[in-house]
């Protein structure tokens, strides 16, 4: 199958109802390429091994999004009205077909070694690192399962993690992905954990990350949300869309032990709000709310 490369380039001022349009067109995983990032790279070198020439290149105040849709003609009308949209708000659209061999490796040039907190190194399979003292290094090969544009919300987790994990914790990773919360999940203690993921290729490339990482204590399996998930745990973690996690909270409390914790993420600050207000209507006393770039994440626990 062929795929859509369509790079929106815009003002950073609009970025926030940028990420709003799409995330209503149900596109929320997208490569944000913005020059201020240049400015965290010179502040923190040891977040960065690398970065791309291209941020250089975007005009100060501009921002590139660049998001991949499969060529199908029901993503036509999704297409035209981003196309719109983008122009309508004084921004340029652009678009190429890419073959399925050649994207495979063309989202790679997005995704960095990353240092989400003190401890946790995400290293992609293709790059080299020398892990340091008091580092664990996750190898992750994310395949489809990645979203390129959602690092903010991971390194959120991972942080939320670390602050709460104690050895021997169970945990729950709902919406699991390329599996990376619930191998930081294992790498930070916890005595076992469960990975979920609607889709079954999701599952299949966490598997094979569970190998690479020599992770033995964590399972992953193929579910909708909380509906194949039988035991309690100490800690779910949830990086996904603020609207699914609000369909969650009346059940979450039968998964978790008591003074459980819940980690969420993937929300955008602006629909942070509908999130604490569910979880409040359904038990949760909010313990944090932490906000990075447009993302937010909430820790909350069980009353």
């Amino acid at each position: 199958m062929n795929f859509r490369e369509i790079k929106l380039k815009f003002k950073k001022e609009n970025e926030e109802r940028v990420e709003i349009f799409l995330s209503d067109l149900g596109i929320d995983n997208m490569a944000i390429e913005d020059p201020e990032d240049l400015k965290i790279f010179q502040e923190r070198q040891n977040a960065w091994d690398l970065y791309d020439d291209d941020l250089i290149k975007l005009e100060k105040g501009f921002i590139r999004f660049t998001i991949y849709l499969d060529d199908i003609s029901d993503n036509d009308e999704r297409e035209a009205k981003i196309k719109a949209y983008i122009e309508e708000i004084g921004g340029e659209f652009s678009k190429e077909i890419i073959d399925d061999s050649d994207w495979k490796n063309n989202w790679k040039k997005f995704f960095k070694i990353l240092k989400p907190n003190k401890t946790i190194v995400i290293v992609p399979t293709w790059e080299e690192y020398e892990k340091k003292d008091g580092e664990e290094i996750i190898k992750l090969e994310p395949g489809m399962a990645f979203g390129t544009g959602s690092h903010e919300t991971t390194s959120l987790c991972i942080k939320k993690l670390e602050e709460h994990m104690k050895p021997g914790m169970k945990v729950l990773d709902i919406g699991t992905g390329s599996g990376i919360l619930s191998i930081a999940a294992s790498k930070l203690g916890a005595s076992e954990v469960l990975g979920v993921d609607i889709d079954p290729m999701s599952v299949y490339i966490a598997n094979e990350n569970k190998k690479l990482n020599e992770v033995k204590n964590a399972e992953f399996i193929v579910g909708d949300l909380l509906s194949k998930v039988k035991d309690k745990y100490d800690i779910v973690v949830s990086n996904i869309l603020a609207e699914v996690i609000v369909t969650m909270t009346g059940d979450l409390h039968k998964f978790l032990n008591k003074n459980g914790i819940f980690i969420s993420s993937g929300i955008l600050k602006v629909k942070s709000a509908m999130v604490i207000d569910s979880l409040e209507a359904n038990g949760f006393e909010i313990l944090n709310v932490e906000d990075l770039n447009e993302w937010t994440s909430i820790v909350a626990k069980h009353a």
